[in-house]
């Protein structure tokens, strides 16, 4: 189903035009084509609680949106804090590797 353009507005007219093969007779006189133009109207207060209803799932949509945008926003600042912390203890563990090596080869140069 299509959604119209405007919430709350009237519906579409429709325009309609039929051929007749064979003329049909009338009491007023042959038709051979006819024009027809409609516009339904709903009634009281049902534009208002379409535009309503149409406004709440645009909000609702909207949260939606803003809700999936700040968990991706959490899960990049998480992973990024943890490739940060794991650089961190990586450079931490060499400076020590660094700091035994020195104390072994020292041990090793006074005997």
């Amino acid at each position: 189903m299509e959604k119209s353009g405007y919430a709350g507005s009237l519906p579409d007219p429709v325009f309609s035009y039929r051929y007749l093969i064979e003329s049909l007779e009338t009491r007023v006189s042959p038709q051979q084509y006819g024009l027809r133009l409609r516009q339904s109207f709903p009634w009281f207060g049902a534009l208002a609680a379409q535009g309503d209803l149409e406004f709440e799932a645009a909000a609702t949509a909207f949260q939606e949106v803003q809700s999936r945008r700040l968990r991706l926003n959490y899960l990049v600042r998480s992973a990024y804090f943890e490739y940060y912390y794991l650089g961190q203890e990586l450079a931490l563990t060499r400076d020590n590797l660094v700091l035994v090596l020195r104390h072994l080869n020292g041990r090793a140069a006074n005997r």
